[in-house]
């Protein structure tokens, strides 16, 4: 018989039922020497849902909510052995076979006696045969039940595709009749409002909520002001919230694919996405404090660079035991006691970031930090403390 195709656009998630029912086809194909049924992805496409109520179907729109569907190119017929008609269903009774006729058909009377399938030959007692015809050559056999198909056709994959096209069969629950886990939500949507929520409320991971009560994590919280028809649950996104967002998303789409940890490589995967599921809301949400923490990271290393920058352009000066006469900034000064009584430590630096220190029991009560000054004094040692080369004078005089 000629194979028919069509093209068709089936739920993402009835996917996997019709290939199961197309291998299940072609498994009897295979038995009764048919032309196996073909079925080819030719691509894939995400479509808003459509609802019979409006204000579904803005809600759809307001929130970029899309489903995933598959095209499907599907060739082939049901199989069959072909050129038979059905004569008559027969019913075991306690006297004898009851036999209906399909008006305007006969058949022979031997079937009377019998309840058997002469098809498959399986010996067993059965309550239900039905009697067929081949057209052609006006010959009859008895068949079993679950045989029948074999000679009336079995289900026609293009009435199955066409019933998955229009109907989700998805075990998830069901979201005006949309199974929860066929819909997608637009991504850029998810983190303004993720942004905002962070911004008012903080983040909190689903296992640090897990350890306080009646606490939700910051993931549920979007999923409740996103899956929210009636305005219950509503919350303001301000431009920084979007800026944030963007930036966030950026970062994770750009990073390197070697050398990230799982977790890290999942938000990298999914943050290319342009739409997400809910079940994986709780990834998603999590890329902007690991964006913020990346780049406190980021803060904090660049904050001691410099400072290890600026502690580096301190060089020595002179040599040991050279008397020198220097113009000086006072940076500043600490002191501390002891038995001898008060120590005092003064800070100097000259104009090329060179640091000096004057360790003495004398306070400079009469200058001022930031004060310029010119110093005489005897060079003790060069010393390095944190990083940082000083040079430490001893027996100093300020004018």
């Amino acid at each position: 018989m000629e194979q028919i195709t069509n093209i068709f656009e089936i739920p993402a998630c009835n996917l996997d039922s019709l290939e199961q029912k197309i291998k299940k086809l072609n498994r009897k194909a295979l038995k009764l020497n048919c032309q196996p049924i073909t079925l080819e992805t030719i691509g894939t496409l995400e479509k808003t849902p459509v609802s019979n109520s409006q204000d579904m179907n803005d809600y759809y729109f307001y929130h970029n909510i899309t489903t995933t569907y598959h095209q499907i190119k599907l060739s082939g017929i049901s199989p069959i052995i072909a050129g038979y008609e059905l004569i008559a269903s027969c019913e075991a009774m306690e006297n004898g076979t009851l036999i209906k006729t399909i008006p305007g058909k006969s058949y022979p009377e031997e079937y009377r006696e019998l309840l058997i399938c002469e098809h498959c030959n399986s010996d067993r007692k059965r309550k239900y045969t039905f009697i067929v015809r081949h057209i052609e050559t006006d010959t009859y056999k008895m068949v079993g039940k679950s045989c029948l198909k074999d000679f009336l056709g079995h289900v026609d994959p293009a009435f199955y595709a066409s019933y998955l096209e229009i109907i989700n069969i998805s075990d998830d629950s069901e979201f005006d009749g949309i199974p929860a886990g066929a819909m997608r939500y637009d991504i850029v949507s998810f983190m303004n409002i993720v942004a905002a929520v962070i911004r008012e409320k903080g983040f909190l991971s689903r296992s640090k909520a897990s350890e306080l009560d009646g606490v939700l994590p910051t993931s549920d919280i979007v999923e409740k002001i996103i899956t929210d028809i009636i305005g219950k649950y509503t919350i303001d996104i301000t431009e920084n919230d979007k800026k944030l967002a963007d930036d966030a998303l950026n970062w994770c789409k750009n990073l390197p694919e070697y050398n990230l940890n799982d977790y890290m490589y999942s938000i990298h995967l999914l943050s290319q996405e342009r739409t997400i599921r809910i079940k994986d809301f709780g990834f998603v949400a999590s890329i902007i404090p690991a964006y913020v923490k990346m780049i406190e990271r980021q803060i904090e290393a660049e904050r001691k660079a410099t400072k290890t920058k600026e502690q580096s352009i301190s060089d020595y000066v002179g040599t040991p035991g050279e008397k020198i006469q220097i113009e000086l900034t006072y940076v500043k000064f600490f002191h501390y006691d002891t038995m001898f009584g008060t120590i005092w430590i003064h800070k100097f630096e000259d104009n090329n970031g060179n640091i000096f220190v004057w360790k003495t029991s004398k306070a400079l009560t009469d200058i001022k930090c930031s004060d310029n000054l010119k110093l005489k004094g005897s060079i003790k040692e060069h010393n390095e403390y944190k990083g940082e080369k000083q040079t430490i004078l001893t027996r100093c005089k300020i004018s």
